[in-house]
């Protein structure tokens, strides 16, 4: 880091490509750090003042009452009076040391750090309540804490207040205790003094979510227990950290560092994540095999893993290996290999854009591959579901049953075959089933789209402003609202259930009738047989034709012709069918054909040509 020293008058003092650490002096200074991370260090100006930081580059004031500016400052040191820090849109971080001191950090992801208290004279450890906006310094002074979302603790014991947003902690030494609250809070041990040495075999911490305590390992710390309680994720040491979740049914986040880690899963959603490691020293991709339980991580350290749903890679080329359970994995940049084995399996890109990735994807699981968001070329084998970019997408699927989700940008999402479920998300998208029964997925509900017929299919239009815009749609047989399902697959189960209904008892079927016998033909659980003959044993199937012990095969036939076809029965026809009913065919069976017949297909056709309505999740 360079030290960059100004004199008393006012002046401008640039920085460098690199870290830069600032000391002004009297005058009224322009300090523009420029590239690195850059700080201001106020607590050594020597200034008889408290100080008032404007990370956006207005006018300040420096220890001597001059007005500074700032100019791409990350970090600013306060001073042992009452400090004002005043933030911006992106991420500020401040010590405040001394005097009550005002952190007001705006939008961005904040950090307030109290490990300098000790090195300037505090004695005693914190206590931060974001909930209140407010914290107990080392000195005892009162801060007010506003749009924090970081605090960085003391070597003494220190108390942790989070509120409703995603929290992150770092205790440091002590016996410290965490409350998260609200939000997806993070316990960040990687930050604590000494955690960022290397040691392979050494006990870093021990997280038990289950028991609710993090004890830390080493001669100097071995006594230490952390205490919390609503904490979700937890990033470990550069030793060997052991994270334990076994019967805790919440969900996890865990980061490992160097060392031969453990992560031990509950029956929650669990992730690890290899992304961070390239901060503190990892420099190699990652081998994580879910049929092993193991994995060599980017310091070519094994770590050992159960229970383990989503894996985080790095920026390099990294190999994942899944088992016959469902595995999800992101990738990142890199030429990754990705083979998930059995199982219903998730590649995702989403995350690629807060790593650096550009660029939408490309992605054909019937080829094998994805150009990633990075433009970096992945293998994909057993892979069956996508998750996509905010970024124009291209996604393929293969004969499987895949569900594409493309997020925002205009997609395209072509399902090939299988019984796909394709979802858009934001923008304008198009959208090609294939073969099989496919659905595309709103995020509203049905009243507030509207859907016409186009030249190759259906146009979708969402009239929510800034939602899911106008897809155009081919070879899909459902769309899936929030509210309710709308069915155009008429040759399929969906149609044949409404036929049948309408066969069997002269009407127009309820949604919840209807709905329930498509899904059980979708699932293979009955067929129009099975169905047929549930009706005929039914109350309103025998008010309508009578009771099937009393009723002859003549005018069973007859009442068919009438109630499903709207006519009396034609000589040969009526032969026919009583023929038939007489060499044993079953009325169930006669039923079927009927309401399966291209006289009835044709009578019913205009009254589902919209759509036959169904009720939700039926996809």
């Amino acid at each position: 880091m360079a030290d960059i020293n100004g004199t008393p008058a006012s002046e401008t003092l640039p920085g460098t490509d690199g870290d830069d650490s600032f000391i002004g002096g009297d005058g009224a200074d322009t300090l523009q750090g420029g590239a690195g991370f850059d700080r201001v260090n106020y607590a050594e100006e020597g200034g008889p003042g408290g100080v008032l930081v404007d990370f956006g580059g207005g006018p300040g004031r420096d220890t001597f009452g001059a007005a500074d500016r700032l100019q791409s400052i990350e970090f600013a040191l306060g001073t042992a009076f009452a400090d004002e820090f005043r933030g911006t849109s992106g991420s500020n971080g401040a010590a405040g040391l001394a005097g009550a001191d005002i952190f007001d950090l705006g939008d961005g992801f904040d950090d307030v750090r109290y490990t300098f208290d000790e090195e300037y004279g505090g004695t005693s450890g914190i206590q931060v309540d974001l909930s209140r906006q407010f914290a107990i310094d080392g000195f005892g002074d009162r801060d007010t804490l506003i749009g924090v979302e970081r605090v960085r603790g003391t070597r003494f014991d220190d108390s942790f207040v989070g509120d409703d947003r995603d929290n992150q902690f770092a205790g440091n030494a002590g016996n410290d205790v965490f409350d998260g609250r609200g939000g997806y809070d993070s316990m960040h041990f990687i930050l604590e003094t000494g955690a960022q040495t290397i040691d392979q075999t050494a006990i870093g911490v021990i997280v038990d979510f289950n028991a609710g305590t993090a004890r830390h390992g080493g001669a100097a710390r071995q006594d230490e227990v952390d205490r919390f309680s609503g904490m979700e994720n937890a990033e470990g040491t550069n030793r060997a950290d052991v994270f334990i979740a076994l019967t805790e049914n919440g969900d996890h986040f865990f980061v490992g560092y160097a060392g031969n880690d453990t992560f031990q899963g509950g029956s929650g959603f669990e992730q690890v994540s290899y992304a961070g490691e390239r901060f503190f020293g990892g420099d190699r991709g990652i081998v994580f095999d879910w049929s092993t339980g193991t994995a060599i991580d980017t310091f070519g350290h094994e770590d050992r893993h159960s229970n383990i749903d989503l894996v985080r890679g790095t920026l390099l080329a990294d190999r994942f290996v899944g088992d016959d359970g469902r595995n999800q994995v992101r990738g990142l940049a890199g030429d990754d290999i990705i083979d998930l084995g059995g199982g219903v399996d998730e590649v995702r890109y989403e995350m690629d854009a807060n790593e650096g990735g550009a660029a939408g994807v490309m992605v054909d699981l019937a080829a094998g591959f994805a150009i990633d968001g990075f433009g970096d070329r992945d293998t994909l084998i057993g892979v069956e579901q996508v998750r996509g970019t905010d970024f124009a997408d291209r996604l393929m699927g293969d004969g499987a049953d895949n569900r594409l989700r493309g997020l925002d940008g205009a997609d395209e999402l072509a399902g090939a075959g299988g019984n796909d479920r394709l979802e858009g998300g934001r923008g304008d998208d198009a959208i090609d089933g294939g073969a099989g029964r496919d659905a595309a997925v709103f995020s509203g509900a049905r009243g507030e789209y509207a859907v016409t017929s186009g030249a190759a299919g259906l146009i979708v239009s969402d009239t929510t402003s800034g939602r899911d815009g106008i897809d155009r749609l081919t070879n899909v047989e459902r769309l899936v609202f929030t509210d309710s399902t709308l069915a155009f697959d008429f040759d399929g189960t969906a149609g044949q259930a409404y036929r049948l209904y309408q066969a069997a008892f002269a009407r127009t079927p309820d949604q919840g009738g209807v709905s329930f016998w498509t899904n059980a033909f979708d699932r293979g659980e009955q067929d129009l047989i099975g169905a047929a003959t549930f009706f005929l044993a039914s109350p309103e199937f025998a008010a309508t034709y009578g009771s099937p012990g009393t009723v002859s095969d003549a005018a069973f036939v007859a009442l068919l012709y009438q109630n499903v076809l709207g006519r009396g029965p034609d000589d040969g026809g009526n032969a026919f069918w009583l023929g038939e009913l007489a060499g044993g065919r079953s009325r169930e069976n006669v039923l079927v054909q009927f309401s399966e017949s291209p006289e009835n297909v044709a009578l019913v056709a205009p009254a589902i040509a919209s759509g036959i309505v169904l009720d939700v999740g039926i996809a």
